[in-house]
């Protein structure tokens, strides 16, 4: 680290300068200050966040997020994604997680480490990594860098080059927008293949002339009704609530104004299903899908909601990229999206955690790289 750089630990997000942070983190919409001021009384589990920050004389340089995880309650969060349902017995063998600084989204597959663009940008990552790991070693912290993209090597190597275990996590998706309108997705589409150019159109005459009607949502009108679709949707897909809690997307309106993009299916009167897009710097972060019903009807509303209409509509947004997440890669895929591989990154407390994980965290990613070798290609 250059004697001008220095780097400074907060646990409040309003101690950093907003028009520094949303320079940094332009690109990343669930890392937009605004998300961040929310997140710490708008979530169904309430998270304790640890903001590390490289600056220097030009000002925020290099930063990251974390939640500091104390408890001793298992399965960690960390936990829950290596060993599933054999957390107790990691415990039980002596490789609890805790304490922990996990630095991973809350509610998205973000990577949570930001550095600013340029050729000392490795440098930049260093500096930041080596105050992380003093901060955990001075306190006795595992240290676990969750959804770091394959596709950002010079991220990537530098958890590589400073010793980090790592094995793979689930893939995301992501559609790059480089066309202006639905007629423009669709030819993407055809030179990706043309079955799924024809399914495209196809769908879309069948949703319309089932009586659906897709509209963007006036940025007025309170998304509140929202939040109970997906809130309703999520429960039924996955037996557990959503992460956020229902004051976090009515607030974000009100905070971020027409960057909260929302739209609506409508049918005979009814409101079906729902989508919100969070927008900045070029690019959307996918995220509130909802279905009023379990037991849907076969009209393609799903596909028209969620890929074509946002498709079609990003290019007159000014959103070049669009991130869906983890879920439902094959139908993704399918639809344009490129699938990015993303790794976790870990260095254990102990040393005997070390040594027990080591030989487990390359089996397990051996596994998951072969189940989800078909899915990205």
């Amino acid at each position: 680290m250059t004697e001008a750089a220095r780097v400074r630990v907060t646990d409040r997000v309003a101690e950093i300068a907003k028009s520094d942070w949303q320079g940094l983190a332009a690109g990343h919409p669930s890392l937009r200050h605004e998300v961040l001021e929310l997140l710490s009384d708008c979530l169904n589990r309430p998270r304790s966040l640890r903001f590390f920050l490289l600056e220097d004389a030009s000002g925020l340089t290099a930063a990251a997020v974390c939640e500091v995880v104390l408890e001793a309650r298992v399965p960690s969060p960390l936990d829950a994604s290596l060993f599933g349902r054999g957390a107790r017995l990691a415990r039980a063998l002596g490789v609890p997680t805790v304490p922990l600084l996990l630095f991973e989204s809350p509610l998205s597959s973000t990577p949570t480490v930001l550095a600013r663009a340029g050729e000392d940008r490795s440098g930049r990552l260093v500096s930041l990594l080596s105050a992380v790991e003093r901060y955990a070693l001075a306190r006795g912290f595992t240290v676990a860098f969750a959804n770091i993209p394959a596709r950002d090597p010079e991220l990537s190597g530098a958890f590589e080059h400073r010793g980090y275990l790592a094995c793979e996590m689930p893939a995301v998706a992501r559609l790059e927008v480089k066309w202006p309108d639905f007629d423009g997705y669709v030819q993407y589409l055809r030179q990706r293949s043309k079955n799924a150019a024809t399914n495209a159109r196809r769908e879309r005459q069948r949703n319309e002339r089932s009586g659906t009607r897709i509209r963007r949502l006036p940025p007025g009108e309170p998304a509140t009704p929202l939040y109970e679709l997906a809130r309703a949707h999520y429960l039924r897909k996955n037996h557990r609530e959503l992460p956020d809690a229902p004051t976090l997307l009515p607030r974000l309106q009100q905070s971020i104004g027409e960057d909260l993009i929302c739209f609506v299916a409508e049918r005979d009167g009814r409101r079906t299903a729902s989508v919100a897009v969070v927008r900045f710097g070029g690019s959307g972060w996918v995220y509130w899908l909802g279905f009023a019903d379990a037991q849907r009807p076969n009209d393609f509303t799903y596909p028209n909601l969620l890929y074509y209409q946002l498709a079609g509509e990003s290019g007159r947004l000014g959103i070049d990229t669009l991130f869906y997440g983890t879920d439902v890669l094959r139908a993704k895929l399918l639809r344009g999206c490129s699938i990015d591989a993303h790794r976790l990154f870990l260095k254990p407390r102990s040393a005997s955690a070390r040594l027990l994980l080591r030989p487990y965290l390359a089996l397990l990613d051996r596994w998951r790289r072969r189940r989800q070798s078909g899915t990205a290609k």
